[in-house]
């Protein structure tokens, strides 16, 4: 007797002992780089279509992120992810010809550059009438490119998310900002004795001056770092930005040396120490910040409207 064919729910609940990760080998590098895939479950692909809500949409690209991110690894599976999407669509209308309202809602998922999916049940046409009554305009494909969402990136779901979250952080910043500079300050040489938070941003102050701002996971200890005397180039890093900066009395060429090689020069050095004890003079602010990307936007914001002199935010 021939063994029934699997219906399409039946595909979709059949992991096949997916997930998994796995290393990207010499072959697959030349497409995806270096690093590690993630092959999910169909199941996990159809549990982030199915959160799409009407008016919003999502790209196969930004549910290939979003597996990457749950599992930990550098890239989502392209071929696997677009697979186990068509089988979503497929077990979504399946459940449909039996009644059931509660669908996944396919049609929001668009291929990379918001393009539809003309393997999806009934094809192009299909797509584009639920995607029409839910308010999208479809555009023509060029040549023989298909259709696609016109404006599709204003309805992304993953970016509407991350503008929602960089808005109400952002406009957090100004209340932020007059919460740290209503705390007292604070002498360095006093941080021992003072209730100091395990996370936030502090600011230096210079005669009243706020002159840098800084932020740390162990803010009791790095603000402890910047002016002690055992403290080296690693941990005393604004102290060794100073330095350099006044390094008058180095010539051209010391100036050029590694930061090995300026630690080992006695002028150098003797800069250093002196940058190390103009911080261990100054005073301090700061306020308690958990929240990692908060934290990062609140420093440079402090730092531009404060106007510090010794922060530099440039890269290599």
């Amino acid at each position: 007797m021939a063994k029934a064919r699997k219906t399409w729910r039946e595909k979709l609940t059949d992991d096949k002992g997916l997930p998994k990760v796995v290393e990207i080998n010499d072959k697959m590098s030349k497409r995806w780089g270096t690093g590690t895939v993630v092959i999910p479950a169909p199941v996990e692909v159809d549990e982030i279509m199915r959160q799409v809500p009407e008016g919003k949409l999502i790209t196969v690209s930004e549910i290939r992120a979003l597996l990457a991110q749950k599992h930990g690894a550098t890239i989502g599976c392209p071929l696997t992810t677009g697979i186990f999407a068509w089988v979503a669509a497929n077990a979504a209308e399946e459940a449909a010809a039996e009644g059931k309202k509660d669908i996944t809602p396919y049609w929001r998922t668009l291929k990379s550059g918001g393009e539809l999916n003309a393997k999806y049940p009934g094809g192009l046409e299909a797509q584009a009438t639920h995607l029409r009554e839910e308010g999208h305009t479809i555009e023509p494909g060029k040549g023989k490119k298909p259709p696609k969402v016109k404006d599709f990136e204003k309805a992304l779901r993953l970016i509407s998310q991350m503008n929602e979250r960089f808005k109400k952080l952002s406009d957090r910043m100004p209340s932020r900002l007059q919460s740290l500079l209503e705390q007292p300050l604070i002498d360095i040489d006093d941080i021992g004795i003072t209730q100091v938070p395990q996370k936030g941003v502090y600011v230096f102050f210079e005669v009243n001056k706020p002159i840098y701002v800084g932020r740390s996971n162990r803010l009791k200890k790095r603000l402890k770092e910047h002016s002690q005397r055992s403290s080296d180039h690693y941990s005393a890093t604004l102290a060794f930005r100073i330095a350099k900066q006044n390094t008058s009395t180095l010539q051209k060429k010391e100036r050029k040396q590694t930061n090995e090689q300026l630690m080992k020069n006695s002028d150098f050095v003797e800069e250093f120490e002196a940058a190390k004890d103009r911080i261990a003079r100054t005073k301090i602010r700061f306020i308690e910040i958990e929240d990692q990307i908060e934290q990062a936007m609140f420093e440079i914001y402090a730092s531009l409207a404060l106007g510090t002199e010794l922060n530099d935010f440039s890269t290599h």
